[in-house]
């Protein structure tokens, strides 16, 4: 499994929806079923389907023992698509301008004798 730094809330989104297009066919899946699918850790996998159930497309159908089997929502793409739509673009306007430095402020650490 490749390490993936997900970060963006279009990043999330498509993982979401990764999820549903790869396990919509199944009746039942678990938290390993989706780290196969998805090529997530397990760790991740978690979070992700954590999400998803808080979102609502995701519902736990019933357990056996410690183990959790869950159920996709009709309309989970939908639910994933409204929630993630609703955060605001964050696009970075114009790079970054650095101060001028003066030549005492670049001496940093121990007072140098002229």
């Amino acid at each position: 499994m490749k390490r993936t730094y997900i970060k963006t809330a279009e990043q999330k989104q498509d993982v979401c929806l990764r999820i549903v297009r790869n396990l919509r066919q199944l009746d039942s899946f678990t938290v390993k079923t989706v780290s196969l699918a998805a090529e997530l850790k397990i760790m991740m996998a978690t979070t992700f389907l954590n999400m998803m159930k808080d979102i609502g497309s995701v519902h736990v159908s019933h357990k056996h023992g410690k183990q959790a089997y869950y159920v996709f929502d009709d309309y989970a793409v939908s639910k994933i698509k409204a929630h993630f739509s609703s955060f605001p673009d964050k696009k970075r306007m114009g790079a970054k301008v650095k101060a001028p430095v003066s030549e005492q402020e670049v001496r940093c650490g121990m007072p140098t004798v002229q």
